[in-house]
């Protein structure tokens, strides 16, 4: 198994969408959004990149993000807008703090590689989570579920996450008709480059 330690199960709604509560973040003893209300709707959508949040929500946790790291210069990286100059890469990346989801009561943790995404081949790491404008839900992309196993048990209607070594392949096989496949640097190129996977919310 590629799992660290056993799933943490919390409820799942089905609709439309997999929807879950999402009740509050934490950033180190930072809480960002005290109540579901900040956070509106939350569907869990692996079809969109990035995480995205209501506008006030979005603010506070890139805020609480940039204030944990600048008390007592915690974080190996210098900031500069939505990313960070991060010279030993993944290394320093290990130096900044993990986001606390609370969802339905259950704490689930958000790591830094999943929130913080290597852009090109220096070394500079974005933010995956953004602001979802005018809309007021949480939507939990791709980038929340970086390094976890997320399991959708419909029957039971909850959802497990799962600590995970994922493997990161660089080239993928060829599939059984032959044509080659979407490579992990492709992917990540296009989130660079802000393209339609980036922007898309299913």
């Amino acid at each position: 198994s590629y799992h660290k330690s056993p799933p943490i199960w919390v409820p799942l709604t089905l609709g439309g969408y997999y929807e879950v509560s999402v009740e509050k973040m934490t950033v180190g003893s930072s809480v960002v959004g005290a109540t579901r209300q900040s956070f509106g709707r939350t569907i869990v959508d692996s079809g969109t990149t990035y995480t995205y949040l209501p506008t006030t929500t979005y603010r506070a946790l890139k805020k609480g993000v940039e204030d944990y790291c600048r008390s007592g210069n915690k974080c190996k990286g210098t900031h500069s807008g939505s990313c960070w100059r991060i010279p030993t890469k993944y290394e320093g990346l290990a130096s900044f703090p993990t986001i606390s989801v609370t969802i339905s009561g259950t704490a689930i943790p958000w790591r830094p590689e999943g929130y913080l995404y290597h852009k090109g081949d220096g070394d500079q790491f974005c933010y995956g989570f953004d602001d979802n404008g005018p809309m007021h839900e949480t939507v939990l992309g791709a980038t929340w579920m970086v390094e976890n196993d997320v399991i959708f048990d419909l029957g039971a209607q909850k959802m497990g996450v799962a600590p995970a070594n994922c493997p990161q392949y660089r080239e993928r096989p060829r599939g059984p008709d032959g044509r080659a496949r979407v490579t992990w640097q492709e992917i990540q190129a296009e989130i660079a480059a802000g393209g339609a996977g980036a922007e898309a919310k299913a």
